[in-house]
């Protein structure tokens, strides 16, 4: 099989650290889902209108309270005083409980599938316990985020309404800043889950179907749900994220990972070229520890020296922007261990006797966005002999089968490092941009002037900064 831009280039894949402390379930089994729905200000918030009952009765003059707010990242960056965090905690209430709402439609489609295909009727028992399997899955992933709505209603509460009447005790901004740190981490999981939800819905689809037809139309409408859920659960965290750094400035940074920004989860006036090249260190390093192996091919009079990953060459620009700083590193990161892989796999050299082509980058900007383009002579978007299509290049979750984690202990960071393995990267990548008007496009580049045949990567990030996050 050929090997692409896009393609698994044998990296090894991560397994994501559990945050449950010892001899507690993350999930609470064996109780039905109905029961869950005795949380009335959250089963209000995933309403049409998403009255939150309980938030609007402790604090009638707070509107803000009673439906999910929009933010832009300057309006982010400039909401970091201690005033604004009661109402950050009910947001993240709220859209956890859009987020329900969500889960809710997805498992409607999955019933809905089971109904129209009948797979006890058709005896098709396998098919039937992986189907039960991905509700009892979604079924733990609402109970997860009621238990997070929950903590975040219940520090909406203790927050003060009026910080000057009553300040926030630097205790009460190290718990809530730490139940922050926690939602964050227990929902670390959930885009794993999904990714795994949908290629074993697609696997039943394709082994059950009675034409593409069928299948395609079945796809397309979980695609559609499931990139909402990631849309809300990226603002969720950055919203949480957003928080922690907010709360480390209303005390002693003691005891801190990193230092408190003032404009708490947005980084201001960050030089992109810089950003790149941190970006491009840590693709390398990627590189050269998960592709190497795979690209030594250790024949006979093969040299056994390990190789060079290629250069990446990146123009020097002045150009600074506001941005969501790890959306970008990781966006940069896929992209760019993609483009070392392909480059190395389609160009190695048994004698190892001359570098591998180098991986060009440049950063423009125009009227209305800042533009980084990549270009690499890896060999294109070529896969098993056909070109690979946008919207397949894309698609969430694309890879055929699922990997056991515990066959691979190898952990990454939460936020930076790409997920390998499920075929999640490429559409992560492209939520990130598209989430305050950027985007991302991948095309294939034959070869000219000095060029070899490769891809040129568009990473395109809005000047506006006043621009809404898209809300689902």
């Amino acid at each position: 099989m050929e090997h692409s831009w896009c393609s698994d280039h044998g990296m090894v894949k991560p397994t994501w650290p559990r945050v449950w402390t010892a001899g507690k379930e993350p999930f609470h089994r064996g109780r039905p889902t109905r029961d869950l729905l005795s949380l009335p200000s959250i089963s209000n918030a995933i309403t049409p209108r998403r009255n939150f009952a309980t938030l609007s009765e402790n604090n009638p003059s707070d509107h803000d309270a009673t439906m999910i707010q929009s933010w832009s990242k300057k309006k982010l960056a400039e909401t970091t005083d201690a005033s604004s965090m009661k109402t950050f905690m009910g947001d993240i209430a709220l859209r956890l409980g859009r987020q329900l709402q969500i889960l809710d439609d997805l498992k409607q489609q999955f019933m809905f599938i089971s109904s129209e295909y009948d797979f006890s009727q058709r005896g098709d028992q396998q098919a039937q316990i992986i189907l039960e399997s991905l509700l009892k899955s979604i079924h733990n992933m609402e109970v997860l985020h009621r238990d997070t709505a929950k903590i975040c209603q219940n520090y909406y509460m203790l927050l003060p309404a009026d910080m000057n009447l009553s300040p926030m005790t630097p205790l009460l901004s190290r718990q809530v800043g730490q139940a922050c740190k926690d939602i964050y981490a227990r929902h670390a999981l959930t885009i794993e889950t999904m990714a795994e939800l949908v290629i074993d819905i697609r696997g039943i689809l394709k082994r059950n179907r009675r034409d593409d037809h069928d299948t395609k139309r079945h796809m397309a409408a979980i695609q559609s749900i499931v990139t909402k859920f990631l849309q809300g659960r990226l603002m969720t965290q950055l919203l949480c994220d957003h928080v922690v750094d907010c709360m480390m400035m209303f005390h002693s940074p003691t005891s801190l990972s990193r230092p408190p920004k003032p404009t708490g989860a947005i980084s201001v006036d960050v030089n992109v070229a810089e950003l790149i090249g941190t970006a491009s260190a840590e693709a390398c390093h990627l590189v050269e520890i998960h592709f190497i192996p795979v690209t030594d091919d250790r024949q006979a009079g093969a040299s056994s020296e390990i190789p060079e990953p290629p250069e990446v060459r990146i123009g020097p620009s002045p150009i600074t922007a506001t941005l969501v700083r790890p959306w970008l590193q990781y966006t940069l990161v896929e992209m760019l261990k993609n483009s070392l892989a392909a480059t190395m796999e389609r160009n190695r050299r048994p004698d190892m006797s001359s570098p591998f082509y180098p991986i060009l980058i440049d950063v423009s900007e125009t009227k209305t966005h800042i533009q980084i383009q990549l270009h690499d002579q890896g060999g294109g978007l070529l896969f098993n002999g056909r070109n690979i299509s946008q919207e397949d290049l894309f698609e969430f979750a694309t890879r055929g089968s699922k990997w056991d984690r515990m066959d691979d202990q190898q952990t990454y960071a939460m936020v930076r490092s790409p997920i390998r393995g499920l075929g999640v990267g490429l559409a992560l990548s492209r939520l990130h941009l598209l989430q305050f008007g950027g985007d991302l496009t991948v095309q294939d580049r034959p070869a000219r002037n000095e060029l070899e045949h490769g891809v040129t990567v568009t990473l395109l990030l809005n000047k506006n900064d006043d621009t809404l996050g898209i809300e689902p």
